[in-house]
Formats: C-alpha cells, sequence, structure tokens
C-alpha cells in the first residue's frame, strides 16, 4: 500500500512555551498540508480453517496469524519536548521563550497469532 501523507509540525510554535504549556502536544504547520508521505508498506496475513458440518449446526476452527513477515511501518514521527531526568521541559539556552523539542520516531507492526472457534446452528 502506498504511505499516506501527513501534515509536518510547527517545529517554531510547538517549541513556543507559552502554546507548549497549554496544549501539551506539536502544533501543525497548515501551510504545508499533506506535503509529506510516510513510506510504502506491506502486510501479510494468513489464515487456515477447518470446517465441521453436522446435522443441525457447523464448527469452524481457524488459525489467522496477521502480519507473517513482521514488517514495521514508519508512520508520522510523533514530537516531544526535551525533558530533564526528573520530567521538566528543558528551556532553549538560545530562546528563554522556547523549550528544545524533540522528533520521536513512530512504528507499527507486530506479529499478531490467534485461534478461535465459531459454531453456527
Amino acid at each position: 500500500m502506498g504511505g499516506t501523507p501527513y501534515t509536518p509540525y510547527d517545529r517554531a510554535r510547538t517549541a513556543t512555551r507559552a502554546i507548549w504549556d497549554v496544549t501539551g502536544q506539536g502544533i501543525q504547520d497548515f501551510n504545508r498540508l499533506n506535503t509529506l508521505r510516510n513510506p510504502d508498506a506491506y502486510q501479510i496475513d494468513l489464515r487456515i480453517d477447518k470446517k465441521y458440518f453436522f446435522d443441525t449446526w457447523s464448527l469452524n476452527v481457524y488459525l489467522d496469524v496477521e502480519n507473517v513477515t513482521n514488517a514495521v511501518v514508519q508512520l508520522r514521527p510523533n514530537i516531544d519536548v526535551v525533558r530533564e531526568g526528573n520530567g521538566n521541559p528543558i528551556e532553549d539556552p538560545d530562546d528563554p521563550s522556547k523549550y528544545q523539542i524533540e522528533e520521536i520516531q513512530n512504528t507499527a507492526g507486530l506479529l499478531l497469532p490467534s485461534v478461535g472457534v465459531v459454531i453456527e446452528f
């Protein structure tokens, strides 16, 4: 599947102490709406079913494995302020009205096996 577009963060506005203290999250730069794109991704799922039929009901037993190849998908990075050991945000030494900010990589992808039973009357 093709990577989805996303809007990058406005790093200058996000780092402003007055804004971060109120929102606690990154501010999107809507002047660059959907200008960046996540990389392409893939996922392979596998399911094996076995059905048993009886006079008045049926039994379906299955094994399902999502993301068989354990592929990792890169998503839009998260943004946060740099924090000191006790969790307080660190000011930008060049501009005390701002915090130091950092982007945190955001990935998804997990091998997820499951088994199931379906009974139909």
